[in-house]
């Protein structure tokens, strides 16, 4: 099968859906290619453990697509307040209210959004979505651009955006080097309930060598990002779960109190 488009995203997930939503709005004729199958059902139980912290411009980009509905609202947490800890007793506070906002940034769940904009994209006019995809061959002329899948389907365009990620296919394909350095250091995350509520506060400690923040979700749940050289991270990641939970309690100075652990402990390798 062959056929024509005015641009090719490869790259389903989150900046390659929302860009993919952004030039459809334009009438732009747009093939997304994904690995993946289309995301699977909204989350409606425990929080998941990978969130982000979005930017007002981040989700004022969100809202004109149209993407959440009221029981995905419900899910979001705005951040009012940032509280920032040195190792050598510095500290720094602010506040959504001093620059006249409502909140510094909105968090949000990676599967919740992911979701969100896959619904959207499927039901898109003028996309059109080629799912467990897999690219086989880029060609890029003075005319523009020509991409095989491996089922031999070919599509021609005036553009290729490569939205695959740090291992991009698109990037190698086009020539593009890129160069990469371990951090030799690993994020630890983790959802916890806590005895106090956050007050929908973020809050961060520099402290041993590693950074550990405290991002809110629902009431009296938070995400921890625990960014630690790698010995470190592997010995934390030993210990059991009242160990855990004490360790990261003590690490934010007890500040919210007695710590549950909510979900799996997962690790990212920083570079």
């Amino acid at each position: 099968m062959s056929l024509n488009a005015d641009v090719i995203v490869v790259g389903g997930g989150i900046v390659g859906a929302s860009f993919a939503l952004q030039l459809a709005a334009s009438d732009l004729q747009v093939v997304v290619i994904d690995r993946n199958s289309p995301a699977a059902t909204r989350l409606d139980g425990d929080f998941d453990h990978r969130v982000y912290a979005l930017t007002p411009a981040n989700m004022a980009l969100l809202e004109s697509l149209d993407l959440f509905q009221p029981q995905d609202r419900a899910r979001l947490t705005p951040i009012r307040a940032m509280e920032i800890f040195g190792d050598k007793r510095a500290t720094l506070a602010f506040s959504a209210r001093e620059i006249n906002r409502n909140e510094l940034a909105v968090m949000i769940e990676h599967g919740l959004l992911a979701k969100c904009l896959s619904d959207k994209l499927h039901s898109a006019g003028h996309v059109q979505c080629f799912d467990q995809s897999v690219p086989k061959s880029l060609s890029i002329g003075a005319d523009g651009v020509s991409l095989e899948l491996e089922d031999e389907t070919k599509i021609t365009a005036a553009l290729v955006v490569g939205a695959d990620g740090a291992k991009s296919w698109v990037r190698d394909e086009s020539g593009f080097s890129a160069s990469e350095k371990d951090y030799e250091q690993i994020a630890l995350v983790a959802n916890f309930r806590c005895e106090k509520n956050h007050g929908r506060v973020a809050r961060q400690w520099f402290a041993d060598g590693g950074i550990l923040a405290w991002l809110p979700l629902g009431e009296n749940i938070i995400s921890i990002v625990w960014s630690l050289p790698a010995a470190r991270a592997a010995e934390l990641y030993a210990l059991s779960v009242e160990e855990f939970c004490c360790a990261v309690a003590v690490g934010g100075t007890n500040t919210l109190g007695v710590m549950y652990l909510l979900s799996a402990v997962a690790r990212f390798p920083l570079s």
